[in-house]
């Protein structure tokens, strides 16, 4: 498994990114399930998460006449240690794009 922190730093735990604003819009028609796991995530509640993301957003900038495109939006997760983990979405909701982020395959900043 590919580890997402500074190899320099004292802490494992340390990010490679810096963090998210707090103050991100959640959309209102979230399913129940989703607005708690966001919760439950942003509350720090993330004890032996082995995986965990904050409001991970993917932009693809725009050509000419079109207007950049917003792959991922806001998502946030975690996976415990232990837990079989799905990720499931419709065709274009940024699953490929996520798992590219996630694997160093793409990078997380437009």
């Amino acid at each position: 498994m590919k580890q997402f922190c500074r190899p320099t730093s004292s802490s494992f735990l340390e990010p490679l990114l810096g963090p998210s604003p707090e103050n991100v819009a959640v959309d209102l028609d979230e399913d129940i399930d989703v607005q708690t796991e966001r919760n439950r995530v942003l509350s720090g509640s993330t004890d032996n998460a082995i995986i965990y993301l904050r409001n991970l957003r993917k932009v693809y900038p725009g050509a000419k006449h079109q207007a950049a495109k917003v792959a991922v939006d806001s998502l946030t997760f975690s996976v415990q240690e232990g837990e079989c983990f799905g990720f499931l979405g419709t065709n274009g909701a940024g699953k490929t794009t996520t798992l590219s982020m996630l694997s160093g395959n793409s990078n997380s900043a437009p």
